[in-house]
């Protein structure tokens, strides 16, 4: 790692990050279960564990404050699975 740069992450909330010295914070967030997010001063990445294929993913870069860790909470809590909109498609009508 380069001087100044941390690898934080909270398995339980669903997020990694990598924070630079610039104060520059690169995250990466993740509702889906069975998500293992991997964290280092090299990589940043996430791992299905075995399961279905991952498809929800916030990837955040951003200057922070040092806030960081209430940041990523607050997206994390604000990303969830629930309450998702609901599609619905009907009959194309042609105008004819």
């Amino acid at each position: 790692p380069k001087k100044g740069e941390r690898a934080v992450s909270d398995s339980a909330s669903g997020w990694a990050a990598k924070l630079l010295p610039e104060g520059l914070t690169l995250g990466l967030l993740s509702p889906d279960e069975n998500t293992a997010l991997y964290v280092s001063a090299e990589f940043l990445g996430a791992d299905g564990a075995g399961k279905t294929a991952l498809s929800h993913f916030i990837i955040f870069a951003d200057k922070t404050r040092g806030d960081e860790f209430n940041l990523l909470h607050q997206l994390s809590a604000t990303y969830n699975l629930l309450g998702l909109p609901r599609l619905s498609r009907g009959n194309l009508e042609s105008n004819k």
